[in-house]
């Protein structure tokens, strides 16, 4: 039985589990665990604790202790507390509360163990996703882990006295043995591995042939887990070579400076692409102490921290020279790890490399992040020298960087005082002073005040680096510098604006970056449409700006566009097509049609038509059903039909002559604008153009969206000898013949039925309503409603529905209905003696053409039928 297998105990198949946690399609027993953990709503410390997850209603878990005392448990998803409410699987049942906990059997209760678990769950949890990217890192799961981790054992002493307590029961605890293995293999503790695997090993395979239960269960995680080397994967945790590195460094324990070196190398061959740079100037610098080369010598994979290392060993053996320092200066160019470490790792070997390209980029990037900095500024004069590249510039910059270095020393010492040490620099030196000071805010954090003179002092072509710097600093010190902003700062607070935005994952500095934006618009809005800022502004949008401040700034459009002229809503309009159509992030995406949407801006009304004529021809020839032209289209609908000008109703009109696709969004935003005038105007441009496309859009906008009977008669009128050219347009005009038959029996205009009636007659093609035709779905004729159907025929044969009706009545009922009511109310005995449809659609025919008269006799011509075949030639002849 799957259960049984999965839980590692003898569930009874009887046992009802209704829950949705488990993938029960996956059969191999360790990604069954661990391909549904996820740190938010947890896994495995329930289905590898000893708990039977009963039901899972809310995101909460009713869990059974099968393993112990058979007693029932509630945990919530949030807290991932474990309540008893009942005393058993019967009580459960019975929904009776439980009298108290049973003293558990085992060395540890389920309850417990599953607590112990919880650290596990987010070691080996899959990140939550979000629109396909994850929103927690491998670093914030693992840091999580281990702050749990460190509650529950908070030294290494408790955790060894429960180990050894433990131990002797493991054999037949399997959910308690599966614990302490990935315990060990999570913190890469093989001592303690191997005392698990010690404990469980004279019985594991006998088990496992005896038991398919408990056996099966232990033997699958020793078979994957048991013998996993130090750069061993496991495939169904993301990343999990890079959890047990950062694990290591993290330390489970409090780590010494001897003890984070020794865990730092063991890291670099665990994932040598983890942290690289940070292991291995932990590293370096205990060369002395650690023998490093036989762990560089298993490690395959060149990495900048490993090429360090290999260049220190070159270094301490007296080489001048090491390939491995050029290979250090190459990946350098590249790499992801943060500048000041690399700048560190290549000032420690650069004198060993020799390849100049290589040297003179890897340098450049590192002086571009820190002008000032004279450890870069020498590598990168020698890197030039080298290469044969001039050295002028760096040589000023190093005599700049030699000023500026004690001043910069004593703010970064006593920050408070930091006016007056600005003041003691000189006025030449000011310009670089602010440089420095922005671009080592990640390393040294300014003080408000200072952060918002040295923005002033480089913001005209510098917007980036002010981005980047104010980005870095906290809540507080933003909120602080605002305040002290006037209003000849809107170039700084536009480069605050553009600034670099963090990673899904980071949600509370997203939030307070998200504050700070909104109170740099509060500011901003009412000045948008000045010269001086709005193309500045419209230059960020365009780039495209980052999806934060595109949804922030789209998200106050309705503020912004009445101060703006024509020209400036064109702009933006323009813009928010673009975003709609080729924004990178979904979330920006959406608040660009949103605002597109809501667009109200007369000066802009001429491009919204050209517009919506442009993209309503490309989204009528796109394929897919997520084509972004159907976005654009159906919002600039919206847009017209919210300005709902002359001249926006005149483009709505023509709109029925020229769309292909959007007829739903072209019906709304009729519907919004719709007018007798309107109405009348549109009755003119079907009666001189004669378009059965137009008439059957213009017939659906009037039936689910104008919702009124009369146009819906007056177009019918209209359409008594139209004929279409195409099968497309032959149905879209049978449809609008169809209901405005159907209007017009409501209306009782008797005249308009009978002549729509024969003009449908001959169109062989089968109604086509235009949305439905356009989506590819189904669509019910009106006309067939048994009740529809009926006062139809009477309207066209009233004698013939009334011969049909007294010929199916009794004598006796019929008096009696006569003695009670007035004859036109017999027709819900019509309805109710209605014949077939062939029967009741054969009206006399004594005036009318042979072929003519069948045609007519059938109001919904079928295919392959003759009187179809016959309505085809007299409709040609005619």
């Amino acid at each position: 039985m799957w259960a049984s297998r999965f839980y590692g105990m003898d569930v009874p198949a009887d046992v009802e589990l209704r829950e949705e946690l488990t993938d029960r399609a996956v059969t191999d027993l360790v990604d069954a665990h661990l391909g549904i953990n996820e740190s938010y709503f947890g896994a495995i410390d329930k289905t590898l604790s000893g708990f039977v997850i009963l039901d899972d209603e809310d995101d909460n878990y009713t869990l059974w202790d099968l393993r112990d005392t058979q007693q029932v448990y509630w945990q919530d998803h949030e807290t991932r507390d474990v309540e008893l409410r009942h005393d058993s699987l019967a009580g459960y049942v019975a929904q009776a509360e439980a009298k108290g906990p049973r003293e558990s059997r085992r060395r540890i209760a389920t309850a417990e163990l599953c607590s112990r678990y919880q650290w596990l769950v987010w070691f080996f949890a899959r990140p939550l996703m979000q629109d396909g990217v994850p929103v927690q890192t491998t670093d914030y799961l693992v840091r999580s882990a281990i702050s749990r981790f460190r509650v529950l054992w908070p030294t290494r002493n408790v955790l060894q006295r429960a180990f050894e307590h433990e131990a002797p029961s493991l054999r037949g605890d399997p959910h308690l043995a599966i614990y302490w293995l990935l315990h060990a293999v999570a913190t890469c503790d093989d001592d303690l591995r191997t005392a698990v695997l010690g404990a469980l090993a004279p019985a594991a395979h006998v088990r496992a042939a005896a038991d398919a239960g408990q056996g099966e269960l232990v033997q699958a995680f020793v078979a994957r887990l048991g013998r996993l080397p130090a750069t061993g994967d496991l495939a169904i945790v993301p990343d999990f070579r890079a959890r047990r590195a950062l694990a290591l460094t993290y330390g489970p324990f409090e780590l010494s400076a001897e003890e984070l070196a020794a865990a730092c190398l063991r890291a670099l061959e665990v994932s040598p692409h983890t942290s690289s740079l940070v292991h291995a100037l932990q590293v370096a610098g205990a060369m002395d102490r650690l023998d490093v080369t036989p762990v560089l010598a298993r490690i395959v994979d060149t990495t900048p921290g490993i090429a360090l290392l290999r260049a220190m060993v070159d270094k301490r053996a007296g080489a001048t020279s090491s390939r491995h320092a050029d290979t250090l200066a190459r990946l350098l160019i590249d790499t992801s790890e943060p500048w000041y470490y690399g700048l560190e790792a290549l000032w420690l070997v650069h004198e060993l490399a020799y390849e100049g390209p290589a040297l003179v980029a890897a340098t450049r990037k590192l002086v571009a992040r820190d002008r000032y900095h004279r450890r870069a500024l020498q590598m990168a004069m020698r890197a030039a020298a080298i290469a044969s590249q001039p050295v002028d510039q760096l040589e000023r910059d190093i005599g700049i960087a030699d000023q500026l270095s004690q001043a910069f020393l004593r703010v970064a010492t006593a920050p408070h005082e930091w006016q007056t040490i600005v003041g003691g620099v000189s006025p030449f030196l000011r310009t670089p002073f602010a440089y420095r000071v922005l671009e080592r805010t990640e390393l040294n954090k300014p003080p408000p005040g200072l952060a918002l003179w040295a923005g002033r002092q480089v913001v005209r072509g510098n917007e980036p680096l002010i981005g980047e710097a104010f980005a870095r600093l906290d809540d507080s010190a933003i909120t602080q510098l605002l305040a002290d902003t006037t209003a000849d700062d809107a170039n700084l607070l536009l480069a605050i604006l553009d600034g670099p935005e963090p990673g899904p994952h980071d949600t509370a500095h997203k939030l307070a970056l998200d504050r700070a934006k909104t109170a740099i618009l509060d500011r901003l809005v009412p000045r948008l449409h000045e010269p001086a800022i709005f193309p500045k502004l419209m230059t960020i949008l365009e780039r495209p700006a980052r999806y934060g401040l595109t949804s922030l700034v789209w998200g106050r459009l309705a503020e912004i566009l009445p101060n703006l002229d024509d020209k400036q809503a064109v702009r933006v309009a323009r813009c928010l097509i673009a975003h709609i159509l080729r924004h990178p992030h979904p979330t920006a995406r959406a608040a660009a049609a949103q605002a597109l949407y809501r667009f109200s801006h007369a000066g802009a009304e001429p491009f919204l038509v050209d517009a919506l004529t442009e993209y309503g021809v490309r989204h009528a020839a796109a394929k897919s059903h997520d084509d972004p032209n159907g976005t654009v289209v159906d919002n600039l609908y919206a847009a017209l039909a919210a300005l709902a000008t002359p001249t926006a109703k005149r483009a709505l009109a023509e709109r029925l002559f020229a769309e292909r696709r959007a007829y739903w969004r072209l019906g709304r935003a009729l519907a919004d604008v719709w007018d007798p005038a309107l109405h009348t105007h549109i009755l003119a441009l079907l009666r001189e153009r004669r378009d059965p496309r137009a008439a059957g859009a213009y017939a659906f906008a009037l039936r689910d969206f104008v919702q009124q009977r009369e146009p819906l008669a007056d177009l019918a009128a209209l359409l008594g000898d139209w004929q279409g050219d195409t099968e497309v347009a032959r149905g879209f005009l049978h449809y609008a013949l169809v209901v405005g038959i159907d209007a017009a029996l409501a209306l009782g205009r008797h005249d308009v039925v009978r002549r729509a009636h024969e003009a449908a007659a001959w169109i062989a093609e089968p109604p086509l309503d235009p949305d439905h035709h356009a989506r590819g779905t189904g669509w019910t004729n009106p006309l067939e409603a048994p009740d529809v159907a009926a006062a139809l025929l009477a309207v066209l044969s009233p004698a013939a529905a009334t011969e049909r009706i007294t010929a199916k009545k009794p004598r006796g009922r019929e008096a009696a209905e006569r003695q009670q009511r007035p004859a036109p109310k017999a027709k819900p005995t019509a309805r109710k003696a209605q014949p077939k449809p062939k029967t009741k659609a054969k009206p006399k025919a004594s005036s009318k053409p042979k072929a003519k008269a069948k045609t007519k006799a059938k109001p919904k011509a079928k295919p392959k039928t003759k009187p179809k075949t016959k309505a085809k030639s007299a409709k040609r002849s005619r």
